[in-house]
């Protein structure tokens, strides 16, 4: 359904040109130090969420060797990422309506019948005939839990020590998605552009669509959570 809007306070979104990444704007008159102090955990919540999806992205649907000014580039969390344009766009979506009330989750399909649709977003649509067209590859959920009102361990996690945590969570997940089962079946197409067959849906609920065929399930991987004063950060995929 569509994501419901916070009450108490409103977002907008803008980009910095000097760090390349999302920045989250909490509108609030006279705002306390607690308050001020939410909204730089809210931002790089925000901007961490974001920037595994890219990752993600990047190593699923781009050529692993670049073409000379093929793409945009993001260079937060010390990684140099490639941006999908298609995905990009999502991502803002998300982060002017979602955000922090819903997950991201983000599906890798295969699809035998890309030719028919340039586009690399899977088609909305109901199944037709007895097969799915989509069958699921990986399923990224990324998701914050806020922990209700003020919290005791407000004063024992520093921004710094949260930002590192941060910076080492998304090295994690880049570092493992050749190990995971998705890369090999990417890599058995053979081809130079590990997109090819390749479609993905970005999504505030796991739900699969009429025309997709479920994940194996067998294979789960957790990536260690990451807390701030205020709420944790997960990050699964199956």
């Amino acid at each position: 359904g569509t994501p419901r809007s916070n009450q108490n306070s409103s977002f907008s979104v803008s980009q910095r040109s000097s760090e390349n990444s999302y920045r989250i704007t909490r509108q609030a008159s006279s705002p306390s130090m607690g308050e001020k102090e939410l909204f730089n955990f809210d931002k790089w919540v925000c901007n961490v969420m974001v920037k595994i999806i890219q990752v993600v992205g990047e190593a699923r649907f781009l050529p692993p060797l670049p073409i000379s000014g093929e793409t945009q580039k993001r260079h937060d969390f010390f990684l140099e990422t490639r941006i999908i344009k298609e995905i990009e766009d999502d991502l803002q979506a998300w982060t002017e309506r979602g955000f922090p009330a819903h997950p991201l989750v983000l599906f890798i399909c295969a699809d035998p019948a890309s030719d028919m649709a340039p586009s690399p977003r899977v088609q909305p649509g109901h199944r037709q005939g007895p097969d799915k067209r989509y069958r699921v590859l990986e399923i990224w959920t990324i998701r914050y839990e806020p922990i209700p009102g003020q919290s005791a361990r407000s004063r024992e996690i520093k921004a710094s020590v949260f930002v590192k945590q941060l910076v080492l969570l998304v090295r994690s997940v880049h570092s493992c998605l050749r190990m995971l089962p998705c890369h090999q079946a990417v890599a058995k197409h053979g081809c130079k552009d590990p997109s090819a067959g390749l479609k993905y849906r970005l999504s505030t609920s796991t739900q699969l669509l009429d025309t997709e065929e479920a994940a194996d399930a067998s294979h789960e991987y957790r990536f260690g959570h990451v807390d701030n004063p205020f709420g944790r950060i997960m990050v699964q995929v199956i």
